[in-house]
């Protein structure tokens, strides 16, 4: 979920990119259509929208547009955020706290020699 603050830094990032697309109606868009989505993705998704020439609106964000797939791209050897794990989803080994399929931790252990279960 967005932070007012946070909410508030991507609705200016976004203006300066597009000053005649008000902040307030970025503010409104992300308030009301994209509150639950994660930060980053929402500052990735507006950005896209504001510098494609073709975007007529902030408004635009809400479609699907590949705009919400540029956080997936994948390149070998780069770890991709992918938001927040559901509890079922996290890696099982005490202390860690990333995706079980990509824990952070888990990866940090095997280069250090040491074994994981």
């Amino acid at each position: 979920m967005i932070e007012k603050h946070e909410a508030e830094i991507i609705a200016q990032a976004t203006n300066a990119y597009r000053p005649d697309w008000p902040t307030k109606q970025i503010l409104t868009i992300i308030g009301r259509d994209l509150i639950n989505r994660p930060y980053r993705d929402v500052a990735i998704a507006l950005t896209i929208v504001a510098t494609d020439p073709t975007s007529k609106t902030p408004a635009r964000v809400k479609e699907d547009g590949p705009w919400w797939h540029a956080m997936s791209v994948t390149r070998p050897g780069v770890n991709v955020y992918q938001g927040t794990p559901r509890n079922h989803e996290t890696c099982k080994v005490d202390g860690h706290s990333g995706w079980a399929a990509n824990c952070p931790q888990c990866r940090a252990d095997r280069l250090a020699g040491q074994e994981t279960t």
